[in-house]
């Protein structure tokens, strides 16, 4: 699957990094935490499809659970990988690389 040139120019130019510390991407940044965090439990895997820079999956990978993270963007993956911890226990999958098959490994996650 080839990514559209449309997303591939809107990334370069929109700073998706920064959009959840705005004030009003504060506001859906936490209350999507306080949401996931009801239906979490503490050995939880989670498959992130559509990751973008990482947000949800770094804060998510931060509390300690264990994430793969699906995202299509060659800039948005730059990003994410930047932003990645050596220790997190994090994993980015290029969604151009990746088989439908694939997702069956994931039938225990909690999809975000």
């Amino acid at each position: 699957m080839e990514t559209s040139r449309y997303l591939i120019d809107y990334y370069q130019c929109y700073d998706e990094d920064s959009r959840l510390v705005s004030r009003h991407g504060s506001v859906e940044f936490l209350t999507t935490m306080l949401y996931l965090e009801k239906y979490l439990k503490p050995d939880s895997h989670i498959l992130e499809i559509g990751a973008g820079t990482g947000r949800y999956s770094h804060a998510l990978a931060r509390q300690g659970y264990t994430v793969d993270a699906v995202e299509l963007v060659d800039h948005n993956i730059k990003v994410f990988q930047e932003n990645t911890h050596i220790k997190a226990k994090l994993n980015m999958i290029n969604s151009d690389k990746l088989h439908a098959a694939l997702l069956i490994i994931f039938k225990e996650c909690l999809l975000i």
